[in-house]
């Protein structure tokens, strides 16, 4: 018989209100407050069948649990925090995915997840910095696979705005990136 006395710790407790698996062991204070500050919201009496929107601040509690879970080496956690990400970015979500694309927090494989959100909501706009995370992952050793499919598909989808965005990029003498942007001008046709 379990003891019903005994609480759970505050992760689990969390783990179990938001319906997922698991949680990353350890949650940041930030992560935390974001978390009780939504389940909190959630309390305004509708109806369980009714669907509630997102709360104003899911891009950025997402973003923790990618970057927390993704320390702790929990792959689930994060493949469930991106999808949800993904689904719920909109394009005033692209300055906080723009800060997280650039976070000392990553790695190349979540540099590669908010890559394509990026792709997908800033276009051509947020070439330099796609660009720039290639050119990060390659440095540090990686293939950058996903990173690739995204920025090839983004040439192919807008093959004139992206290639007067490479010339423009490739023109300024402070553009570090120059290899990388004359790699995906290749795809342009």
């Amino acid at each position: 018989m379990k003891n019903l006395d005994k609480k759970p710790p505050p992760s689990q407790f969390f783990c179990a209100s938001l319906r997922t698996p698991r949680m990353p062991r350890k949650l940041s204070p930030l992560l935390f407050v974001l978390i009780f500050a939504a389940l909190s919201c959630g309390k305004s009496g509708r109806q369980h069948s009714e669907v509630m929107p997102p709360p104003e601040n899911s891009i950025r509690i997402d973003l923790e649990l990618i970057f927390d879970a993704n320390n702790e080496g929990d792959v689930d956690v994060v493949l469930e925090a991106f999808n949800r990400l993904d689904a719920a970015a909109a394009p005033k979500d692209l300055p906080d995915l723009l800060n997280a694309l650039k976070s000392p927090k990553n790695n190349f494989w979540t540099r590669e997840l908010i890559a394509q959100p990026v792709a997908r909501l800033g276009g051509v706009a947020c070439l330099e910095e796609l660009i720039a995370a290639l050119s990060k992952g390659f440095a540090e050793g990686h293939d950058n696979d996903g990173l690739q499919t995204s920025l090839i598909m983004l040439a192919e989808q807008n093959p004139e705005k992206c290639r007067q965005k490479l010339v423009e990029l490739m023109s300024r003498s402070d553009f570090k990136h120059r290899k990388h942007a004359e790699w995906l001008m290749e795809f342009i046709k």
